[in-house]
């Protein structure tokens, strides 16, 4: 399925997507500041990089989904007038 960006937009002013965006967005604040605060270091360096990947990578899922504002069109096939 193809989401353009006016489907997006359109999706983005409902109030329960609203509310849910505004959710994800303090999820996303809590997370950056507890991982700020240390919450991912470990009693070794390996389980300190694993706790740290874990959080970024749900940091970055986060912004994704805050960030999507549709699909790229694809790109149309230029003709040869030739």
């Amino acid at each position: 399925m193809h989401l353009n960006k006016e489907e997006v937009a359109t999706w983005r002013l409902d109030p329960v997507t609203s509310e849910i965006l505004r959710r994800l967005r303090q999820e996303r604040w809590e997370s950056l500041e507890n991982m700020a605060s240390g919450t991912t270091l470990g009693t070794t360096a390996a389980e300190t990089t694993q706790h740290t990947a874990d959080a970024v990578g749900y940091i970055r899922g986060l912004d994704y989904v805050l960030e999507f504002q549709g699909d790229p069109e694809p790109e149309k096939e230029q003709q040869d007038d030739e």
